[in-house]
């Protein structure tokens, strides 16, 4: 079940008037933070930076509410930097200039397992089509199966046998990094007949298709319906020789 980890701030507005006869009104106020860390595969706790101070730590699937003592200055500038838990790596980090009172609110995925490392909408998803689906890729292909110094593109093909259709590509398809391109593909046809769906790898700069240790250049890919899903490209060593496959992950987002 996907859980969220929350951090909330209270709001706090200061206003700090001077006594003294003439002197103009010094007015400060702050703002605060909400952050919704969403709990997929392989994601770490993370401790929050406000710029160079640490205000506390978000563990996926825990939820922690409460006053912080470090509030956002309302009109100035902040980093607000996401790093892995008692490290100094930075994982993810935004700037923002927040006004009076204002709730700045963030929601973002942070899994090594899935490569997804982004902040993403706060609005709802909408509903797919019962028929309809969107792909995303990750390509984890290992050296020993496509050199590193390869650059591909990934195909998605639809059709049956040897007639085959070209529906979406992935150009310029890097390791150890989720592409961009999200692709929406229709799963049945105009009878109501379930599509099969199909991957390829090409050489970018060839142009030629490249073929597993059994001497194949055809993937199949398995897709549900009405999901948001994330193709997983990795090697396998069946026993006849490192070859490609294909795993799924449906997203919630």
């Amino acid at each position: 079940m996907l859980r969220t980890f929350t951090i909330g701030c209270f709001i706090l507005l200061c206003v700090i008037t001077a006594c003294k006869k003439g002197t103009a009104v010094e007015e400060y106020y702050f703002s605060s933070l909400s952050a919704e860390l969403l709990e997929l595969p392989g994601t770490p706790v993370l401790d929050v930076y406000f710029n160079d101070t640490k205000i506390d730590t978000l563990k996926p699937g825990a939820v922690w509410s409460g006053a912080s003592a470090k509030m956002m200055g309302a009109g100035k500038e902040v980093n607000i930097i996401f790093k892995r838990k008692g490290t100094s790596e930075v994982l993810l980090d935004t700037t923002v200039t927040p006004a009076a009172g204002q709730t700045v609110k963030l929601k973002f995925v942070c899994s090594s397992d899935l490569g997804l490392k982004e902040f993403i909408s706060l609005e709802p998803s909408k509903p797919l089509g019962t028929d309809t689906a969107t792909i995303r890729l990750f390509n984890t292909l290992p050296e020993e199966l496509v050199a590193d110094s390869i650059l591909l593109d990934a195909i998605i093909y639809s059709g049956r046998g040897a007639a085959l259709t070209q529906v979406a590509v992935f150009p310029n398809l890097e390791k150890n990094k989720v592409h961009s391109n999200i692709a929406t593909i229709p799963l049945k046809d105009a009878t109501g007949r379930r599509i099969l769906y199909w991957l390829k790898f090409r050489n970018a700069r060839t142009g030629v298709f490249i073929k597993s240790a059994a001497g194949v250049e055809t993937q199949p890919v398995s897709i549900p319906a009405s999901a948001r899903y994330l193709l997983v490209l990795s090697g396998i060593d069946d026993g006849g020789g490192l070859n490609w496959t294909v795993t799924g992950s449906e997203l919630p987002f």
